[in-house]
């Protein structure tokens, strides 16, 4: 009887070792995992990560920790490369780097250690050097009548004068290495230490390998664009130059990953409804003290260059969606999660000859600066998106400037290239005669006569466009009666600006006339004019 309970309970103790054994899942602990690529856009990043991942048949856990603490929960998609083995949930929550960052704060100090003992040991060594100069200095003085030994001691001087110079260039490089590894201790220690572990149960039909992608939307990571322009005054050539501007502080340090910059903006892909179109008769209300301002702030929107002209890098692939480019970089790159700007080449073209302008151009109604202007054709089968432009005249870096909208393929667009002083306007007012109202008429009339001077300073010839306006009347009432120029001798455009299109030779000088007169009735009072 005894035995035979024995044995039930032995069968009883096998049968739960079996559903143990086969059924409960398996914990793998921390799984590492590697960034393979990034997909970049302006404000976010899209982030694929990879594990390779041991199963065994049944249920299995993997806890993947050290991920970015701004991914957005909702974008993160997990997916097995494997058709024997499924994810069955996806769990996330946030933890802290404090072990890691210890870990990292001890390494350091134990560097910064290291170095102030050598520091100490060459302190030393020029504390005996100094001490032997002191006392080569003072047998020196005493055994003067010896001319050999005199040498002897000079010889010996200047050897411990180059010893103790190599000494101070060792510790300043030791100096700069331990202020290097103080920044990084302090740039730690103020850092976000908080992270997000992400844990995948997963359940496989039989044991095996296989990789598991991971891949996220992840704030704090963005790229702008940049342009250098460089010029060729002597042949009118402009070479347009394209770069990504890249800055990250994910608290990820990307490594060796595929890159990709996309133009899409994944958080404003949302279709405008359009609601209905109402009229009505506006109704006068009175004021309440303190609510006029705050509806109106309610109602308003919130709103490294480098002179080296060698050989490019190889151009990325520009691939074209549907509404959007994507540049895909040809290498490996590292972009750490330090917040600061890295430069990645990503284009360079020269724009048609036929359809580049280089000239000068002024305003002198608003500026006595002439100023170098780049006239073009946008030749990238892409947009030109907003960015900062560097100018480089001739080889040299002159100015920075900014693309302020996006250029379209083909599209003019017009750069200032920087000023000129060798090349001079003013604008002076000559004469303003009033006629006031009398018997005879009841209207004032005011003549304006305006001289540019224009000096060629340069030896060479230049084509150079002035720039003034006559003004225009928006009331009947106002009229304008324009004198000079003639439309002979400048182009005037329907809204009143003048352009004089010059062509001047080496220091030759110029005199640009306009002249109008404003007529009004006597009891306007006009605003406007100067």
């Amino acid at each position: 009887m005894q035995k035979e309970l024995a044995m039930k309970v032995i069968k009883k103790m096998l049968i739960l070792w079996v559903v143990l054994f086969f059924y409960l899942p398996v914990y793998a602990g921390d799984t590492s995992s590697l960034i393979k690529k990034v997909t970049l856009f302006s404000d976010s990043a899209l982030i694929t990560r990879e594990a390779l991942v041991a199963v065994k048949k049944g249920e299995n856990v993997f806890r993947i920790s050290g991920l970015t603490p701004y991914f957005d929960d909702s974008s993160l998609h997990v997916e097995v490369k494997a058709d024997f083995a499924k994810v069955l949930d996806v769990r996330i929550e946030k933890s802290f780097l404090e072990e890691k960052v210890q870990k990292r704060v001890k390494e350091l100090k134990e560097k910064i250690k290291t170095i102030d003992n050598e520091i100490r040991v060459l302190n030393g060594e020029i504390t005996a050097q100094e001490e032997y100069v002191e006392f080569l200095k003072k047998q020196k003085g005493a055994q003067q009548e010896f001319e050999s030994f005199a040498k002897f001691i000079e010889s010996s001087l200047k050897a411990s004068y180059a010893k103790i110079s190599d000494i101070e260039i060792k510790m300043d490089k030791l100096k700069e290495e331990r202020d290097a590894l103080e920044k990084e201790i302090s740039n730690i220690s103020s850092s976000n230490t908080e992270s997000k572990i992400v844990t995948v149960i997963l359940l496989a039909e039989r044991d095996g390998q296989f990789p598991i992608e991971l891949t996220y939307l992840t704030s704090n990571a963005g790229w702008t664009p940049q342009y250098d322009l460089r010029v060729d005054t002597q042949n009118d050539l402009i070479e347009i130059e394209f770069f990504a501007i890249i800055t990250q502080k994910t608290n990820e340090d990307w490594n060796d990953i595929s890159l990709e910059l996309s133009t899409v903006r994944p958080r404003f892909g949302v279709f405008p409804d359009l609601m209905p179109w109402f009229l009505e008769v506006r109704r006068e209300k009175k004021a309440i003290f303190g609510e006029s301002n705050k509806l109106m702030m309610r109602a308003i929107p919130e709103g490294s260059v480098s002179e080296t002209t060698g050989a490019p890098p190889p151009s990325p692939e520009v691939r074209e969606d549907t509404v959007s480019f994507e540049f895909i970089i040809p290498s490996k790159v590292n972009i750490p999660a330090d917040n600061q700007p890295y430069r990645i080449f990503l284009a360079a073209t020269q724009a048609s000859k036929e359809e580049t302008r280089i000239n000068y151009s002024a305003v002198p109604k608003l500026s006595p600066l002439v100023y170098l202007m780049g006239s073009f054709k946008n030749p990238y089968s892409f947009a030109m998106l907003p960015g900062k432009v560097n100018v480089f005249i001739d080889g040299k870096f002159v100015s920075s400037n900014v693309v302020k909208k996006i250029i379209t393929p083909g599209e003019h667009v017009t750069v200032p290239l920087g000023v000129d002083d060798s090349i001079k306007v003013e604008r002076k007012l000559k004469e303003k005669l009033t006629d006031h109202p009398g018997i005879i008429s009841e209207r004032v009339r005011t003549r304006y006569h305006y001289d540019i001077q224009v000096i060629n300073g340069k030896s060479k010839d230049i084509v150079l466009d002035v720039k003034d306006a006559f003004p225009i009347s928006r009331d009947d009432r106002i009229k304008v009666l324009r004198e000079a120029p003639l439309e002979s001798d400048a182009e005037i455009s329907q809204d009143g600006i003048v352009t004089w299109k010059l062509q001047l030779g080496g220091k030759e000088r110029k005199t640009l006339t306009i002249k109008f007169t404003v007529e009004y009735p006597k009891e306007l009072h006009v605003e406007g004019l100067d």
